[in-house]
């Protein structure tokens, strides 16, 4: 198999497979324009009426862009099998950076997993988080953080469940050195996350709900679940309810 003009290895090539098979629709794949590619690794997008569109950085070396393109093929099996999302209540770009954390947040412990699974290595992009959140984060001037970014948080959230693939002396140094706020706050949103999950939609759910609830996000942003959407947090909360009486 062969894609953007690189030809996959078979273990590659049976995951992606799996992943067409629970994909609903056409996909085109493309390469990430410069711009893009300055922050991230790929991007999956929804085009509309059954199309899909995957953009990858082609300069990633083989594993590495295998295991990209892997992730991203995995987060539109998310979106087949109904998995949620955060979107703005208003349309526009304003917030799009705070969202796309959030998502990635949540929806990315769960492609972990499933990467994991199939013995697929992550650990090229978790050593590259780490080295960003060292420059970007770590080694600020604690003066930029006496209001707190939650952009900011859930990045390095995301980073701190990723710890087993960095050397034990890296993670002393992240500890030790960190802004203590910035990763006070992380670790209060990780442990949002390991109370309410991420191994399926209603997990994800879950995690969205109460982490928009933590941060009083609801006059920003609603759940999109299946087909319903979930705008405040007294849904959020009903929602929650009803599905516990059902079990």
């Amino acid at each position: 198999m062969i894609i953007l003009k690189k030809e996959i290895s078979k273990p590659t090539e049976q995951f992606v497979l799996m992943c067409y098979e629970h994909i609903t629709g056409h996909i085109e794949y493309g390469v990430l324009s410069k711009e893009l590619a300055v922050d991230r690794f790929g991007l999956a997008n929804i085009i509309g009426d059954g199309r899909y569109q995957i953009a990858l950085r082609s300069d990633l070396p083989k594993e590495a862009f295998e295991t990209n393109l892997c992730h991203e093929l995995y987060h539109l099996v998310q979106v087949s099998n109904g998995f949620p999302m955060i979107f703005p209540k208003l349309n526009g770009q304003e917030h799009k950076s705070l969202i796309t954390s959030i998502n990635s947040l949540v929806l990315d412990l769960n492609v972990y997993n499933a990467l994991k699974e199939k013995s697929i290595d992550n650990t090229y992009f978790t050593k590259k988080r780490y080295q960003q959140a060292r420059s970007e984060f770590i080694n600020a001037n604690p003066k930029d953080y006496l209001d707190l970014p939650a952009e900011d948080v859930f990045k390095v959230s995301l980073l701190l469940f990723g710890l087993d693939d960095v050397p034990y002396n890296e993670i002393t140094c992240l500890i030790e050195n960190a802004n203590k706020r910035l990763l006070e706050e992380a670790l209060q949103v990780k442990e949002i996350i390991e109370t309410h999950g991420f191994s399926n939609p209603l997990e994800c759910f879950n995690s969205f709900g109460y982490i928009l609830s933590h941060y009083k996000f609801w006059s920003l942003f609603k759940i999109k679940i299946g087909a319903g959407e979930v705008k405040t947090k007294r849904q959020f909360e009903d929602y929650t309810i009803k599905y516990q009486q059902n079990q």
